[in-house]
């Protein structure tokens, strides 16, 4: 009987202890692509984790399902498996107008500093900080400008056949420049000449694919001048963003599925006037569609 009980007490303390080393950390909440990413309101370098839902324009956490927030969409989570070190998901996710599902995982380095992978994000993942705060304003997209700027903005079909993509342009803020002899390139800037918008068509004769046009993006010319604070790489699409010494950057590229040329618009505009500029760059970029 006495080595019974003792075998009993082991396995005790046996599923008590594998219970402990299965224990993980709440993710529930903002983590920042930095701690700078903390303080972005605009939702570019922070995503918010866990369970959480919108109400009255913040996000509150700890309730609702567990989804990975992101800037351009969301996944949604099931399937959850965590240990000490690792949290796996299957994860359905809308990003920017497309669909993705697979395995989502959360490498956990400590209890601030955790690596995120999920379905069409960075494969070679993102890694994350824990934001201090439980609760900040979500993204509004409100427009705070100065009184020389309009307060509405109305918008125009820019359409360029020879290059052969179509997209919304802010009337009264961006002015034309002229095309290129070809018809394939066209520039807008603003009055003051410090915001500039370029759009250009060009012939895919390397025949790359998106990754490696996507890794093209991440290594222009003047990499040393610029941070890049945001990338995706879609199926046939990427956007890389960031800052350009006192500007912010904004370039979307898309490869034609018919065509197989590449159509493009790289943005730029101080970073003084991001509050005004932010719904502008949004609104660009989900219209920016090939014809």
């Amino acid at each position: 009987m006495y080595i019974y009980k003792v075998i009993a007490m082991m396995l005790l303390w046996f599923v008590c202890s594998v219970s402990a080393s299965a224990a993980s950390i709440s993710i529930n909440g903002w983590w920042g692509i930095d701690e700078e990413g903390c303080s972005d309101t605009d939702n570019q370098n922070r995503i918010a984790l866990g369970k959480w839902k919108s109400s009255k324009g913040s996000i509150k956490f700890g309730e609702g399902k567990e989804s990975i927030g992101l800037y351009d969409g969301k996944c949604v989570l099931s399937n959850k498996k965590e240990s000490s070190t690792e949290i796996t998901y299957q994860a359905s996710c809308d990003l920017a107008e497309e669909n993705y599902s697979g395995a989502a995982r959360v490498n956990i380095k400590d209890s601030n500093n955790i690596t995120l992978f999920y379905p069409g994000g960075d494969s070679e993942g993102t890694n994350l900080v824990r934001c201090d705060a439980t609760e900040q304003p979500k993204a509004k997209n409100i427009a705070i400008v100065e009184p020389t700027k309009k307060t509405t903005v109305d918008y125009f079909i820019y359409k360029n056949s020879e290059a052969g993509f179509i997209i919304d342009l802010p009337e009264d803020v961006l002015y034309p420049e002229g095309e290129s002899e070809n018809g394939m390139e066209q520039a807008f800037k603003s009055s003051d000449k410090e915001t500039v918008l370029f759009t250009y068509g060009e012939e895919n004769k390397d025949h790359k694919t998106i990754k490696e046009l996507y890794a093209d993006g991440l290594n222009p010319s003047d990499k040393n001048e610029k941070v890049f604070t945001y990338k995706r790489l879609g199926k046939s699409w990427f956007v890389v963003s960031g800052y350009h010494n006192n500007n912010i950057f904004y370039q979307k590229t898309i490869l034609s599925k018919t065509t197989g040329s590449v159509i493009s618009f790289y943005f730029e505009h101080p970073k003084s006037q991001k509050p005004f500029y932010n719904n502008i760059t949004v609104r660009m970029s989900k219209s920016f569609k090939e014809l």
